[in-house]
C-alpha cells in the first residue's frame, strides 16, 4: 500500500480524532452552537424537485470565515465527505443501525431539528475552524512538516492518478469531481491534503505538552467510572498487545476477487511455514518480500480487549499463554490479514484510555480558546453539498454487512 494511500486512509479518521463535535466520538449530543437551518442548506435536488443548476460562481461563495481565512463549498465538501466517511469507518458494519445507507442524508433526521447532512455540515464547518487554527499556530511557530510528509506531498499527484485509474475514472480531475462536485481541482484539493498533513503532525506536537500523574488518571477514571463500565472499560489490569499484521485487501466484494485474495494469501501462509526467521524482524522482512505481490503490513502497538469488533480475536490475542511469534489468520470483508503476535505493552487498557480522553480534554480546551480568538461567520445560505457517484446505489447488502467479519474455521 503507498503512503499516500495510508496517509488518505488516516486522513478519513482525523475528524474523528480532532473534532470538538466529532460524529463518531459524541453521536448523540446536538452540537447546537454550530447548528445550520435544515431549510437553508437544502438541496432541492436532493429532495426530489426540479433540478437546480448551481454555477461554479455558486461553489465559490463563501459558506464561512474565520480571521483571514475564507471557506467556499468547493473546500466544504472536502471536509464534508471526509466527516461521512470518518463516520462510516468508524461504525464500520454496524453503521446501518444509525444511518440508512439507501437514503440521501438531508432526508434523514438526526435529531428533532437536525438532518444528518446539517449535522456533517456543522462537524464539517467546526474542522474548518480548527484546520485554519492550527496551520496558523504551527506557521507562527515556525512549525515543519516531517521530511515522510513532505516527501508524500511531492508524490502526491502521482499517487491520486493511480488511485483514479483504479476506480476506473479517466483523469485525476474526473475523479475529484465524481466524489467532491462539479468544481473540485486538483490544485485546491492538494491544499487541503497539506493542511491536514500540518494539523496532523502539528497536532501530535501539541499533545506532548498534556501530561499527568498515575494518581491524576486514576482519579479521572474512578471520577468517570460509570461511563467507562457502560462501555465496557473496566478498572482490570490486562495489558495491552502489541501485534504485526500483513493484509492483502480486496478491491471489491465479487466471489471472483475473494477467491483470487484467497488464493494468494493461502500462498504466502505455506511460505511462512518454511520461512526460516520467525522473529518479529523475520517477519517484517517476510512482510516486505510479499508487498512485491499486493500485499501490504503493518503494526498495532497498543491493542486493548474489545477494540477489534470481533470477540473471537480477544480469545486468541488475549489468552495467557500466548507468546511472541504466535500468529493467526482472519479472512474479513476488507481483506485477509496475517498477524503476528509481538508481545504485551506497559500499560492496561482503563488507564490508557483514561490519559487519551484527558489528554482530548485539554486539547479540546485549548482549541476553543485559541479559535475564539478569531471572529468567525458563516453563511449557510450559500452552502451547497453535491451527491458522490453512486452514493445510495452502490452500497452492501444487508446479507454482505451482516458477514462483514467471518473468521477462518
Amino acid at each position: 500500500m503507498s503512503n499516500l494511500k495510508r496517509v488518505l486512509i488516516c486522513l478519513l479518521c482525523l475528524a474523528l480524532c480532532l473534532s470538538v463535535f466529532s460524529a463518531c466520538a459524541k453521536p448523540t449530543e446536538d452540537p447546537a452552537a454550530e447548528e445550520p437551518d435544515a431549510s437553508e442548506t437544502t438541496d432541492d435536488a436532493q429532495q426530489g424537485e426540479e433540478e437546480v443548476v448551481f454555477t461554479e460562481e455558486d461553489w465559490r461563495k463563501p459558506v464561512a470565515t474565520l480571521g483571514d481565512h475564507t471557506l467556499d463549498s468547493i473546500t466544504l465538501s472536502y471536509y464534508y465527505w471526509t466527516s461521512y466517511s470518518s463516520f462510516l469507518n468508524y461504525y464500520g458494519g454496524t453503521v446501518q443501525q444509525i444511518l440508512d445507507l439507501y437514503t440521501p442524508l438531508n432526508q434523514q433526521m438526526y435529531s428533532e431539528t437536525m438532518t444528518w447532512e446539517d449535522y456533517f455540515i456543522s462537524d464539517a464547518l467546526m474542522a474548518f475552524k480548527q484546520y485554519c487554527t492550527l496551520n496558523d499556530l504551527a506557521e507562527a511557530e515556525g512549525f515543519e512538516l516531517s521530511e515522510t510528509a513532505r516527501n508524500t506531498l511531492a508524490n502526491a499527484e502521482e499517487e491520486l492518478q493511480g488511485i483514479a485509474d483504479s476506480m476506473g475514472y479517466e483523469s485525476v480531475e474526473d475523479y475529484l469531481i465524481g466524489n467532491y462536485g462539479p468544481y473540485a481541482d486538483l490544485e485546491s484539493y492538494l491544499d487541503y491534503i497539506h493542511d491536514q498533513f500540518v494539523v496532523r503532525e502539528y497536532t501530535s506536537q501539541i499533545n506532548t505538552k498534556f501530561t499527568f500523574t498515575d494518581e491524576e488518571v486514576e482519579a479521572y477514571y474512578d471520577e468517570h467510572a460509570e461511563e467507562y463500565a457502560a462501555n465496557g472499560i473496566e478498572k482490570l489490569d490486562i495489558n495491552m498487545a502489541k501485534l504485526r499484521y500483513i493484509v492483502v485487501m480486496a478491491t471489491d466484494q465479487t466471489d471472483e476477487n475473494y477467491e483470487f485474495i484467497d488464493e494468494k494469501f493461502n500462498k504466502m501462509l505455506d511460505e511462512w511455514e518454511t520461512w526460516e526467521d520467525k522473529s518479529e524482524e523475520g517477519f517484517m522482512a517476510f512482510g516486505e518480500k510479499w508487498s512485491e505481490e499486493g500485499f501490504a503490513q503493518d503494526y498495532l502497538e497498543a491493542v486493548a480487549p474489545g477494540t477489534m469488533n470481533f470477540s473471537y480475536f480477544d480469545d486468541w490475542c488475549f489468552d495467557e499463554p500466548r507468546e511472541q511469534g504466535d500468529t493467526r489468520n482472519y479472512f474479513m470483508e476488507s481483506g485477509n490479514y496475517f498477524f503476528y503476535y509481538v508481545g504485551e505493552t506497559d500499560d492496561v487498557y482503563w488507564r490508557s484510555q483514561a490519559s487519551y480522553d484527558m489528554s482530548y480534554d485539554a486539547f479540546t480546551s485549548y482549541m476553543l480558546e485559541e479559535i475564539n480568538k478569531y471572529e468567525y461567520q458563516d453563511y449557510v445560505e450559500n452552502i451547497i453539498i453535491a451527491q458522490v457517484e453512486d452514493l445510495y446505489t452502490d452500497q452492501l447488502t444487508e446479507e454482505d454487512i451482516a458477514a462483514a467479519i467471518v473468521e477462518e474455521e
